[in-house]
């Protein structure tokens, strides 16, 4: 478990955050693949390399923007999938390949 210090600016040093997260669970003895999930306030680019770099699996979640709500509209039916979910009625997530404009 890796904890930071200071004020909580979840973007402060986070990508050097997460590779602290990877090589501690490394060190601790995690030889299997690595999922993370990181919210809105990880949304960056350091984030997505350093989690790269670390070979895991990963997701981000994104505050929505204009651009990303007609990237969703576009997804056709048959893309989402049902999961279970805490919220009455369930959720359906689909993949999609996104990339910021550099």
């Amino acid at each position: 478990m890796a904890t930071r210090e200071g004020n909580a600016n979840t973007a402060r040093g986070a990508g050097e955050f997460v590779t602290q997260v990877i090589n501690n669970a490394r060190a601790a003895g995690a030889t299997g693949e690595i999922t993370m999930r990181f919210d809105s306030g990880f949304f960056s680019r350091a984030v997505r390399d350093a989690a790269s770099a670390g070979n895991t699996r990963f997701c981000i979640t994104t505050r929505m923007s204009k651009r990303l709500k007609g990237i969703i509209s576009d997804i056709q039916e048959d893309a989402w999938t049902s999961i279970p979910y805490w919220l009455e009625g369930g959720a359906d997530v689909a993949e999609v390949k996104y990339r910021q404009k550099q």
